[in-house]
């Protein structure tokens, strides 16, 4: 079964300097508890990075989360405070105190690639899962898995770039992919419209050459194939087992798009002609050969909306 359709724009290089933001310093906790916080110290700005980590338990995968950002201002020597954390500079310790006055000592980070990598990844999976329910909201019958997110970062060459350059080349790549996706499913809407409103007019030719340039898939990546084709058991049941004919690749789709309906079995029972089909038809649906296709993605889509929202601290 195919559950994700990838787009990716993600190879971008970052560059090795970054005009002036090209060095900042990093420093981060040092406790054995499950908080991990960063400290990015740039030209004179502190900035606070309170981590955590994503969970998807059904796809197996896992990467970083950024929970809050907060921006220090200087009120004193050597002290900074935001809106949920406070910093003392010292020259043995440096402490941030954090909400219900949890204090945490911080240690300057030997590998700043490395805390450049985890804060790009957490950004890199945080705008994949904002573009995926973005797109899916808007587009009601396709898919776009937020598991793309995971693939789109191991696609990233330079994953320790600048934090700052990252961010910019991200977000350009992410418009880019929102609009290449938004124009194709735009596409497929408009056919989808087309065919719903004119179903009862159109001559089955004109109407198989519009249906064919719907992409043929399962509901959990497209359903404007399978929503065309219920609508075509209703509405038109004479021309629902000519599809199958004429799809015989993909006939398992043709067949598990039809719904639990009894008027809708039985307008198909008296269509007439194509009468193989028609038989193997009603057997698939007897021994309930597509039940498993029509449940299964039905809960993936369920399941998906529920494991990308799974954050949990590290």
């Amino acid at each position: 079964m195919k559950i994700i359709k990838l787009y990716l724009f993600t190879c971008f290089i970052c560059s090795t300097a970054f005009g002036q933001n090209s060095n900042p310093i990093y420093y981060q906790t040092i406790t054995k508890d499950k908080n991990l916080y960063y400290l990015e110290q740039n030209n004179g700005v502190f900035t606070i990075y309170q981590m955590g980590k994503h969970f998807d338990h059904h796809g197996a995968n896992s990467g970083y989360a950024i929970r809050r950002i907060d921006t220090l201002s200087k009120v004193a020597e050597q002290n900074y405070v935001g809106k949920f954390s406070k910093l003392t500079l010292g020259s043995d310790n440096t402490i941030l105190e954090v909400e219900k006055n949890k204090t945490l000592q911080l240690v300057k980070a030997d590998d700043s690639n490395l805390i450049n990598t985890n804060l790009n990844n957490a950004y890199c999976l945080e705008h994949y899962f904002e573009l995926s329910a973005k797109i899916n909201n808007k587009f009601p019958l396709y898919d776009y898995s937020f598991r793309n997110g995971y693939d789109a970062w191991e696609a990233i060459q330079n994953k320790s770039c600048n934090h700052r350059e990252f961010i910019q080349n991200l977000d350009t790549e992410i418009g880019k992919l929102e609009d290449s996706i938004s124009n194709q499913q735009n596409k497929y809407t408009n056919t989808t419209n087309y065919l719903l409103n004119n179903l009862e007019k159109l001559e089955y030719l004109a109407f198989k050459d519009s249906l064919s340039t719907l992409p043929i898939e399962w509901r959990t990546s497209s359903y404007y194939f399978g929503t065309v084709v219920n609508e075509v058991s209703k509405r038109k049941p004479e021309y629902f087992f000519r599809i199958a004919e004429d799809f015989p690749a993909n006939r398992n789709i043709v067949f598990s798009a039809v719904e639990d309906d009894k008027k809708v079995i039985n307008a198909l029972k008296l269509a007439n002609g194509n009468e193989k089909v028609k038989k193997e038809f009603f057997k698939d649906r007897k021994f309930g050969k597509t039940l498993i296709y029509r449940v299964v993605g039905t809960y993936a889509v369920f399941a998906g909306l529920i494991t990308w929202l799974i954050v949990a601290q590290r």
